[in-house]
């Protein structure tokens, strides 16, 4: 079983706030790690992350959203909740 990690996602995000990645291109990638049986993720800060940029056009979100989600990634967020909640925060 494959595992995507807090770098890796960190690197996908990177391209994408640098334009090597389109909307699309992230979609269509956090879709294809929900939407597999084969793939688990690192933890709970990877898999909420992944849900917000599954949709991004529903959760408003676009490549200069990038930064925040790499800042939470590298930052000592442990679970969902706290991510939910540092999103709630940004968005206000």
């Amino acid at each position: 079983m494959k595992k995507i990690t807090r770098e890796e996602i960190k690197n996908i995000l990177e391209k994408w706030q640098s334009g090597i990645l389109s909307n699309k291109e992230i979609e269509k990638f956090t879709f294809s790690y929900i939407s597999s049986d084969n793939i688990e993720t690192e933890d709970e800060v990877v898999a909420t992350i992944l849900g917000y940029l599954d949709n991004l056009d529903i959760n408003n979100i676009t490549k200069s959203d990038a930064p925040f989600f790499i800042g939470l990634l590298n930052k000592d967020i442990q679970t969902a909740q706290e991510v939910e909640e540092k999103f709630n925060q940004y968005i206000k």
